[in-house]
């Protein structure tokens, strides 16, 4: 819930995390799902799953995993600030 909570107030559209064990976050207009991916790791030394190796359904989100402590979400949230 803290890593959904935080994107939100982030400004990210996303799904999932409070009920789920991963979240769904919606790629920014004009990138694809592996511009993304690069982007979180070389930013915010950060690995997602980008949404295109689920399919082409998945392209245009990347999913976070929700498998991890209170202070790691965190840390994550304030990585992830660079990207605002």
């Amino acid at each position: 819930k803290i890593l959904q909570t935080g994107l939100a107030k982030l400004g990210f559209s996303c799904v999932g995390g409070a009920a789920a064990p991963y979240i769904w976050w919606k790629v920014p207009t004009g990138k694809t799902s592996w511009e993304f991916f690069d982007e979180i790791l070389a930013k915010c030394h950060l690995i997602s799953i980008p949404g295109r190796g689920f399919g082409q359904y998945g392209e245009g989100y990347i999913r976070l995993s929700t498998f991890t402590t209170a202070d790691q979400a965190q840390l994550a949230l304030d990585r992830l600030c660079v990207l605002k």
